[in-house]
């Protein structure tokens, strides 16, 4: 499938629109890092911790995907492809938004993030430093409530641009390109 064929195909129908892959596991984790907190151990702070962690890494890949997604359609017919790198450091993936596409809330999601980062460093590489768990708790809420700040933020700025993916889809003749490469 060409180039053209497979973006056409992408925008006309939104099933094929960047999301997030699992939802539900996605959910089910969120909802794994909720409870941990409950136990009020070392093991629930940490493992909530890890899980949000991953959790913000996850959603950042997504409106990463939607963006790019909105540049391919903002410069078609001209080619543009992204690598897939799934294998890329929190710090990479930060890189890679700040080297965006300008929008409302991308100062405030890198923000917020590096921010999530640096508490895990202090949390997990500083461990043996801690003297209790009042140490602990409230690094690791403060990961669990930036995580659902940038979560939140994340949401807006994906609804925004799948809002322009339609836009897209419904006022270009994506079939007229097909028809000249006939």
């Amino acid at each position: 499938m060409t180039y053209e064929t497979e973006l056409i195909k992408k925008i006309k129908n939104p099933g094929y629109w960047p999301d997030f892959e699992r939802p539900n596991f996605l959910s089910d984790l969120d909802g794994i890092a909720e409870d941990a907190f409950m136990y009020d151990t070392l093991y629930g702070y940490l493992s909530a911790l890890l899980i949000f962690h991953q959790l913000t890494e996850v959603v950042i890949e997504n409106t990463l995907e939607n963006i790019q997604f909105f540049i391919q359609l903002s410069i078609f017919p001209i080619q543009i492809r992204f690598p897939k790198n799934k294998s890329r450091m929190f710090g990479e993936l930060l890189k890679e938004l700040e080297t965006t596409i300008e929008f409302k809330e991308k100062e405030t999601i890198l923000n917020k993030a590096r921010e999530i980062n640096n508490l895990r460093i202090q949390l997990v590489h500083k461990l043996t430093k801690k003297t209790s768990l009042d140490d602990i708790k409230p690094q690791a809420e403060m990961v669990k409530d930036l995580f659902n700040e940038i979560f939140d933020l994340c949401h807006k700025a994906d609804d925004r641009l799948r809002r322009r993916f339609s836009d897209f889809k419904n006022e270009v003749n994506w079939d007229g390109f097909l028809e000249k490469d006939s």
